[in-house]
């Protein structure tokens, strides 16, 4: 079995989009479920709070446009 790295295709994607968001959309949080954009916020705990409700048991990204050090935040949500 060919393992892969967690969230591979999500960081691929906002790779690829990040000069369009950062040109239409400016320093946004971004949430994506595989390749597709979920939506931008302003703030982090919008963005987090919208990934919770809508993809709960699913992995996803949220990454910011404008940021320069590249990491995953980790939350731990209590369900």
């Amino acid at each position: 079995m060919v393992m892969t790295a967690v969230l591979e295709t999500e960081i691929k994607a906002f790779d690829a989009m990040l000069p369009k968001l950062r040109q239409d959309q400016g320093a946004v949080w971004v949430v994506l479920v595989g390749d597709e954009l979920q939506g931008t916020f302003d703030e982090f705990e919008d963005a987090a709070t919208f990934a919770v409700e809508h993809f709960d048991d699913r992995e996803c990204l949220i990454r910011h446009t404008h940021e320069h050090t590249a990491h995953i935040p980790f939350i731990a949500v209590d369900a």
